[in-house]
């Protein structure tokens, strides 16, 4: 299952605005690993 359908699936059992919240987590779950692995690095 691709993230887009994913999304599709929360969409249509959740409503939209569960949806977005999940995107935003999902979002925000992406920046704090890419923050960690950037300061890992250097």
């Amino acid at each position: 299952m691709t993230f887009g359908q994913k999304v599709i699936q929360t969409h249509y059992f959740f409503g939209p605005k569960d949806a977005i919240v999940g995107i935003e987590q999902f979002r925000d779950n992406i920046f704090t690993i890419l923050a960690m692995f950037v300061l890992l690095r250097s």
